[in-house]
């Protein structure tokens, strides 16, 4: 998931949909802080781990959050 810090791929200097939702070259682009990713993933998700991580795989560091979450069953 895009983090809010990744500044490299549209997280800064683009127009602004709604609260970290932009408009990045043509598309809609959605950023995540820690709060953020916490609340998506609050109701029938267990989170096994969340890290904010840097990758150099795009040409410059790209700053996103790798998730592991296991679907949680609910049988009421």
């Amino acid at each position: 998931m895009n983090s809010t810090n990744d500044h490299n791929f549209g997280a800064s200097g683009h127009k602004a949909i709604e609260q970290n939702y932009y408009w990045v070259n043509g598309r809609r682009k959605r950023f995540f802080d820690q709060t953020s990713v916490l609340q998506l993933f609050s109701v029938g998700w267990r989170l096994d781990n969340i890290e904010e991580l840097t990758t150099p795989k795009y040409g410059k560091p790209k700053v996103l959050w790798e998730v592991v979450a296991q679907r949680v069953q609910s049988f009421s």
